[in-house]
């Protein structure tokens, strides 16, 4: 993400992306990743055009054990989802 200034493709060939559309849940969800996974996980600010994001497929997210919406932005489309440089770092919980 920092050389290309965008998101990429998810590298598990998976078809969608899936963002959520608030801090506070990007930050639970990073939080939660840390500590299901054991390593940290930085969630990064994007934005995208409005007419991806309103063309976006939303589907609910439960890996933080509470329900959130996720955008789920095509794999072919998440390089125009476009890094902000704002991060939000988990290294303990």
């Amino acid at each position: 993400m920092n050389t290309l200034g965008h998101f990429a493709a998810a590298p598990n060939g998976d078809s969608v992306k899936r963002f959520v559309n608030n801090r506070p849940d990007a930050g639970a969800l990073a939080k939660a990743y840390t500590r299901g996974f054991g390593s940290t996980h930085t969630v990064v600010e994007g934005r995208a055009p409005a007419s991806l994001v309103k063309s976006a497929e939303r589907t609910e997210f439960n890996d933080t054990g509470k329900a959130m919406e996720s955008i789920a932005i095509p794999s072919s489309q998440v390089s125009k989802v476009i890094c902000t440089g704002s991060h939000i770092k988990q290294t303990s919980c």
